[in-house]
């Protein structure tokens, strides 16, 4: 299931805030700031182990 979950991290939430044209964006451009939880949980994994 993680390799299909995605999510937009608070970072990304703030620099999408900051847009002065957010309201003429359309959904597609949410594609840009999506992570997958997969790869967020690697990357973690990895992290500890360092």
């Amino acid at each position: 299931m993680k390799e299909s979950c995605t999510f937009i991290s608070y970072e990304a939430v703030t620099e999408l805030s900051l847009e002065k044209r957010l309201e003429y964006m359309n959904d597609k451009v949410l594609d840009e700031y999506q992570e997958r939880a997969g790869d967020l949980v690697e990357t973690q994994l990895l992290e500890n182990f360092e």
